[in-house]
């Protein structure tokens, strides 16, 4: 199918995609089209409070409680997991494991103080 460059054309295909209604789910101002594939992407709206949660109750409350007590101590482990399922290295679990990076702001530190 070839594409014509109209607006009709455009609605057209909005209208057919699976996945619109996703759009609701986001932060985006009105009039705004992004585009831009190499980003974070629009804000998912569920994100404002969870990082209220994490900012009020987990930092401010919990203070360095909240590495067990919310399990930041285990963030690595699980995200590894959740990478290694899907990246398909689960399947060698007894043979690889996946662990992310430090951060750059560890990094740095690391790097300053050696």
């Amino acid at each position: 199918m070839a594409l014509t460059p109209t607006r009709d054309a455009a609605e057209a295909l909005d209208s057919q995609d699976l996945l619109a209604h996703k759009r609701n789910e986001f932060f985006i101002e009105e009039g705004t089209i992004y585009l831009d594939g190499n980003s974070l992407g629009p804000a998912p709206k569920a994100v404002f409070d969870s990082i209220d949660q994490t900012m009020r109750e987990e930092w401010a409350k919990g203070l360095i409680r909240s590495h067990n007590t919310v399990g930041w101590f285990m963030l690595t482990d699980t995200l590894g997991d959740r990478l290694a399922q899907m990246l398909g290295a689960r399947a060698m679990a007894r043979l690889w494991s996946v662990t992310p990076p430090p951060s750059t702001s560890t990094r740095l530190c690391t790097q300053r103080f050696r």
